[in-house]
């Protein structure tokens, strides 16, 4: 069941393809890491593209296409892909590949939206320090807030530091930075 759901989600060629893979990682579930059925397409992907890049990685991976790249594999590669796993001689290794493909490909947009996500909390966050009355702070709320704000500073430092940035300096990339922060902690 939770094989068909996802596959309401596709199409074509690539929906007759996740269907053959699925039907492969059910066959070969005792060999798989326990974790496998809550790996996509048993478990719904957490952006539309995870599918299509996976299949991607997979082609590239097993000689069908020349490298990994965005575009969209054609019929005739999705339709060899579909042979090579159909009439694959090692069902368990072909498993084993794309349970590790999945893996990658997931994982890989986890790291991708991290700083996407600590950008839209340090925004929440501000806004809600904006919020703040500071006369309501105690103490220790109020040095604990402080600490946290000079670690969150010193790890962006360091971030900051440790890259560059074509058109901007590293002064002007500390300054804003401190500047935003001293408008942060500023208020408290």
């Amino acid at each position: 069941e939770a094989l068909n759901k996802q596959l309401d989600n596709l199409d074509g060629p690539a929906r007759r393809l996740w269907t053959v893979i699925g039907l492969l990682l059910i066959h070969q579930r005792k060999e798989l890491p326990a974790t496998a059925d809550r790996l996509y397409p048993f478990a719904p992907a957490s952006e539309n593209d995870i599918p299509l890049r996976i299949l991607q990685r997979l082609a590239a991976d097993l000689a069908i296409v020349n490298g990994e790249n965005s575009r969209v594999l054609k019929k005739t590669e999705l339709r060899a892909l579909l042979r090579r796993i159909s009439k694959t001689q090692d069902p368990k290794g072909m498993a084993m590949r794309v349970v590790g493909w999945v893996e990658e490909v997931q994982e890989q947009h986890r790291r991708d939206r991290v700083p996407g996500r600590i950008l839209k909390n340090l925004q929440q966050s501000n806004r809600m320090i904006e919020k703040l009355e500071t006369e309501l702070l105690s103490g220790r709320e109020r040095d604990q807030l402080l600490g946290e704000a000079a670690a969150i500073k010193s790890r962006l430092d360091a971030l900051l530091s440790a890259r560059s940035v074509a058109h901007q300096s590293q002064l002007q990339k500390r300054w804003r930075l401190g500047r935003w922060l001293s408008r942060l902690i500023g208020g408290v």
